[in-house]
């Protein structure tokens, strides 16, 4: 007896379509990386933490998680709009298009802030402008922080 098996290969109409991206997609999301903002924010305020208040060794510390979470915001919802990455989640539906495209400015504004805190050596001492640049570095968070709110009516 022999066996008979189909041996056709799939074409590339048959390769595996990408999720359908709904508004409900998309806020799950950025829920995922507002609850870990929120729980910075509230390590940072029971610390009574400022920029003006960043050579305190708690408050740089919490600058200095800061700059993670504010990569991993950036990464996570900037690369689910890209394409060829492995989290894409689709088209970002017409309803969410400005606030997601205003999020991820944002999101990379708190980067670009984190990361001239910490290419000042702010993160390991008090070398030239690290109050000023802690104190953009909080704005850029704040601004991130009230963008997550934005997005309160979808979650």
């Amino acid at each position: 007896m022999s066996e008979q098996r189909a041996t056709t290969s799939p074409s590339a109409e048959a390769e595996v379509a990408q999720p359908e991206a709904s508004v409900e997609r998309w806020a799950s999301l950025v829920a995922e990386r507002k609850a870990d903002l929120d729980d910075w924010y509230q390590g940072w305020d029971e610390a009574t933490c400022s920029g003006l208040a960043s050579a305190a060794v708690d408050c740089n510390l919490m600058l200095s998680s800061a700059s993670f979470i504010a990569q991993t915001n950036d990464i996570v919802v900037a690369g689910a709009s890209f394409e060829e990455g492995n989290t894409y989640l689709g088209a970002v539906p017409d309803e969410i298009a400005d606030l997601y495209s205003d999020t991820i400015a944002l999101t990379g504004a708190a980067v670009e802030a984190g990361a001239a805190w910490t290419d000042a050596g702010c993160g390991i001492g008090d070398e030239g402008d690290c109050i000023g640049l802690a104190v953009e570095f909080e704005r850029a968070m704040d601004a991130v922080k009230s963008k997550f709110e934005a997005w309160s009516p979808y979650l």
